[in-house]
């Protein structure tokens, strides 16, 4: 898992990313999980919007779990795309592209969910389809 979601080098294929953003949504339950278990641990004031304000020394838990869980997801989430894009025989910059509102989300989505890989080798490593092919060989018995 640590290969898949924190390093940078190599191709993975559209499974391997589909599995990465299913972690991605169980991590972010989890974190909204320890949330609610901290706002029943710590109590705060509760404003006039209904806004939840813990202060002092019982805020420290709500900023150490926001900065843990911003700073891994943010990295995890630049390492798998990469990934994804060396894949599409892309450089990892190519994931910028969803800063181009619409058309670049869109044109990413497709690109980096739903179509294949390049087949075969290229720069960034052998294609992810074919190694799970080979490590798995079939055996005919007679």
């Amino acid at each position: 898992m640590r290969k898949l979601l924190f390093t940078i080098e190599g191709r993975i294929p559209r499974r391997q990313y589909w599995l990465a953003i299913l972690i991605y949504f169980g991590v972010a339950v989890a974190a909204a999980l320890v949330v609610r278990l901290l706002n029943s641990l710590f109590t705060g004031t509760v404003g006039e919007n209904g806004a939840v304000t813990v202060t002092g020394i019982a805020a420290l838990p709500y900023i150490l779990l926001s900065l843990g869980y911003t700073i891994l997801s943010i990295w995890s989430g630049i390492c798998v795309n990469a990934k994804r894009c060396h894949d599409r025989n892309r450089s990892g910059w190519f994931q910028l592209i969803v800063l181009i509102p619409v058309i670049g989300q869109l044109w990413y989505m497709i690109e980096s969910g739903f179509l294949r890989g390049t087949r075969g080798p290229n720069p960034f490593g052998p294609d992810p389809v074919d190694v799970v092919t080979a490590a798995t060989p079939l055996t005919v018995s007679a």
